[in-house]
């Protein structure tokens, strides 16, 4: 027990009681008194002082479940240990009894406060038990319950239990077996065109061994059926089982779901039934940019009602606002058909949460000027090409002079220069030998290099004679080479410079027009050959060589290797291969060769080279796709036979719409109160609007939104519990439809699910109580209350009553006729 003060510094007011004693001196002695007490008793008032001492009060109440959930059995028990707790009331302790459902039960000397079966609901029960409990008293609630709660209302039990510091304990009894019945219902998320799926979660115990049926009716007709064991109720995971159902094709839909029991001769027995409303959402909106202007109405037709496909103006520009739609698919696009001003305003409506999808083949993946544009920075794919070196096919006639002046060492090193030019020649390569000596003949005619050493025993046979006649041999090889389509073409000239005089430039220069270039080789020491032979090498614009002995020998190699970017468009017959490792059913007739970047999911690739078909990464709050090649295009040709191919390129679209949406809409029932929440992805975008009406036939009403931080919104409606709400929000045109599910805060009272059974549970670990059985219970007493509660009392009330006495009392002191006498007589 102890004495607090609120506000200590009004004390301070007590200083002024000297005062006022000094100034009514002239007064009497008991009236200066009665007047400093006033003050006194009024500066103590603001003071507020607190007196915090323990309350003996102790207050019990039991709560008794007799719902038609219990066993006759377990209405007994409760009833029975009722009156023992009754029989064993402590002389300090005050009890009060709720009793929930069942026939009324009438007890001696105690007052029950009775809930009907219709609000047989235990939160309802624990409320109405903790306003039986006086204000400030100890007190402690016992349920004694099967804890199959109708509804999910604790989290108000449990802020009133912990405000006031009351425990809960529960005291648990046997519950009648259920028939099997519907328990929760899940659709996917679905847009018109798509096919939706009903999770439906089915709790209850199967008496028989008769085999069950779920149907899902629209408009009276089955759409959806699955039979399945009543054994599967005796696993311990829930049972679920998915309906899928045609594709949507309103934006709301009606759905009748019924459990029923197959028994002999066709006969069934209805289980349960459901009704349930599936919202689906507007079908995707697709802007398409493909050269081809009747493209988009094909890839319509492909994609079906999920998507509306909206063709692009081309080119595009700074103006297109690709903002408005989910997905943007470039098809193919050449680069000039995409400014860089609309390069930017793309990448600026993709880091706000529009879909790019990239596809195509040379044009889309092949461009040089594309690959240092910003569209490339966006791409999840490099779209540099690779670099590869090539060497082009040579044809090679070889001129050798064996005249009777090369005999000896010139013969030898014309034949050594003769056969490291052939060594350098790949198969690839053609080759001929013409030797002149006095007249020209081919030694090795004109061939492909495909047999090497035969060509080197023919240059070994050689020998030195007669005389020297140039001019017709080159005339020769120039014939030669003439009809060849190799890259490049040469004529070799080896020879010792003593050849006759002719008319050597005129030819040659009329050779090199001919893209056949004529370079020389000396061999020997001849005196002035080299300035002739050099002249003979720039006619042909060749080279020249002078090879004086084997220790000056050159290896002649006439390619030429050069870099060239590598063919992006690859052909052929390509399976590909799935995230999980499955073969799609058609094989790929071609696409582009690139490579992801490292960052990037590549989500399929070629089987048998890993090459990668489609790449996905993520771009603030948008997602980007690049796909190796068009789905129009004659790469996927025999794809068109393919049933799936619809499904399976709206399925990768679908992925990247929008993967943060715009919008979330959230909503939850408290009886007849429906209380929506609304989220937006962007803290910057204005209000939007929500409308709702009670059916599909009705009209749409306007709901007022409250703003509660920059991105949420919410809005309340009074609404009968069993009625549904469709709901409708838009934010920059974009629409998001949802459904309050009609009793979804509430269960029937045998056919509670467990996620409602399970959170009574919780609500006594939360609040400090205990959970036990009553056959445990019956053994020993309750839990005792808990210790005296303290309680804070305000004693300023009571020091301005006792002001308020002294003034009046200070009144009537003053006032006092014997008093007045005694002054007059004065």
């Amino acid at each position: 027990m102890s004495l607090t003060l609120l506000h200590p510094w009004s004390g301070l007011l007590l200083l002024a009681l000297p005062l006022i004693w000094w100034m009514g001196r002239s007064l009497p002695r008991l009236q200066r008194g009665l007047r400093c007490a006033l003050v006194a008793l009024l500066a103590v008032a603001l003071m507020q002082p607190v007196w915090i001492h323990q309350s003996q009060q102790q207050f019990r109440v039991l709560i008794i479940d007799q719902s038609a959930s219990l066993t006759d059995e377990a209405k007994g028990q409760a009833v029975t240990w009722l009156t023992e707790q009754l029989s064993a009331q402590a002389d300090n302790e005050q009890i009060a009894v709720v009793q929930l459902g069942g026939e009324a039960l009438h007890l001696a000397q105690q007052a029950i406060t009775y809930l009907p079966d219709n609000s047989s609901s235990l939160t309802a029960a624990v409320m109405q038990a903790l306003a039986l409990i006086p204000a400030n008293s100890a007190a402690r609630v016992s349920v004694v319950s099967d804890g199959l709660a109708t509804d999910d209302h604790w989290p108000q039990v449990i802020a009133a239990l912990q405000l006031r510091h009351i425990p809960l304990d529960w005291l648990s009894l046997q519950s009648k077996p259920a028939a099997p019945f519907i328990a929760q219902v899940q659709a996917t998320p679905v847009r018109i065109g798509e096919m939706p799926q009903l999770n439906v979660q089915l709790e209850g115990n199967a008496s028989s061994d008769a085999s069950l049926t779920l149907t899902a009716q629209t408009n009276g007709a089955v759409v959806a059926q699955q039979t399945f064991d009543p054994k599967r109720f005796n696993e311990p995971q829930p049972v679920t089982v998915t309906l899928t159902l045609p594709a949507a094709t309103q934006a709301y839909q009606q759905i009748t779901l019924q459990l029923q029991r197959n028994g002999d001769n066709g006969n069934t027995q209805r289980l349960d039934e459901r009704e349930w409303l599936l919202a689906a959402q507007p079908a995707y909106s697709l802007l398409y940019a493909n050269s081809d202007a009747s493209a988009a109405a094909k890839l319509q037709q492909l994609l079906g009602a999920t998507f509306k496909v909206q063709a692009a103006t081309l080119p595009l520009d700074e103006s297109t606002d690709f903002g408005r739609y989910d997905v943007v698919m470039l098809d193919d696009l050449p680069s000039q058909a995409l400014s860089e001003a609309a390069q930017k305003r793309l990448q600026q409506a993709v880091a706000q949460g529009t879909g790019l999808f990239y596809s195509g083949a040379d044009n889309a993946f092949a461009s040089a000027t594309l690959a240092k544009q910003t569209l490339a920075e966006l791409l999840p794919v490099k779209l540099q090409q690779q670099e590869q070196q090539r060497e082009p096919s040579v044809s090679l006639a070889i001129v050798i002079d064996s005249s009777g002046s090369m005999k000896g060492r010139p013969m030898e090193l014309a034949k050594q220069v003769a056969r490291l030019a052939v060594k350098k020649l790949k198969p690839q390569d053609q080759v001929g030998i013409v030797e002149f000596y006095g007249t020209r003949q081919w030694a090795v005619p004109m061939q492909a290099v495909e047999n090497p050493k035969e060509i080197e025993r023919a240059i070994g046979r050689m020998q030195a004679q007669g005389g020297s006649e140039l001019f017709p041999a080159i005339q020769e090889a120039y014939f030669g080479l003439k009809n060849s389509h190799t890259r490049y073409r040469h004529i070799l000239l080896i020879t010792d410079a003593a050849v006759e005089e002719d008319n050597y430039q005129r030819l040659l220069r009329f050779i090199a027009q001919d893209q056949i270039n004529v370079s020389a080789v000396m061999v020997g020491d001849s005196q002035g050959g080299e300035q002739r032979m050099a002249e003979l090498a720039n006619w042909g614009r060749g080279r020249f060589y002078a090879i004086h002995d084997e220790f000056n020998m050159v290896e002649l190699n006439f390619h030429r290797p050069s870099s060239e970017p590598q063919p992006v468009y690859q052909t052929g017959h390509y399976q590909v291969q799935g995230p999980n490792g499955q073969l799609l059913p058609q094989p790929l007739s071609g696409f582009a060769q690139v490579q992801s970047k490292a960052a990037a999911q590549v989500q399929y690739q070629v089987s048998a080279s890993a090459q990668p078909l489609l790449s996905h990464w993520r771009v603030g709050a948008g997602s980007v796709t690049a796909m190796m090649f068009s789905p129009l295009g004659a790469s996927t040709a025999g794809w068109q036979q393919w049933p799936g191919y619809g499904q399976w390129l709206g399925q990768q679209l679908s992925a990247n719409a929008d993967p943060l949406a715009p919008m979330q809409l959230y909503s939850s029932r408290s009886d007849d109160q429906l209380q929506i929440q609304l989220q937006l992805s962007d803290n910057q975008a204005p209000a939007p609007t929500l409308m709702w009406k009670p059916n599909m036939d009705a009209t749409w009403q306007p709901l007022a939104l409250v703003q509660r931080a920059p991105n949420r919104y919410s809005a309340s409606l009074s609404l009968p519990n069993q009625q549904s709400a469709l709901l409708q929000a838009q934010l920059h045109g974009q629409v998001l439809r949802a459904v309050a599910a009609a009793g979804s805060d509430h269960a029937a009272e045998l056919k509670v699910p467990h996620r409602f059974a399970s959170l009574l549970a919780q609500v006594v670990q939360a609040v400090g109580g205990q959970v036990s059985s009553v056959e445990h219970m019956a053994a020993k007493k309750l839990s005792p209350v808990a210790s005296a509660s303290l309680t804070a009392t305000h004693l300023y009330p009571l020091c301005l009553l006792f002001a308020l006495l002294l003034y009046f009392i200070e009144i009537i002191y003053r006032r006092w006729p014997t008093r007045r006498a005694v002054v007059s007589g004065l």
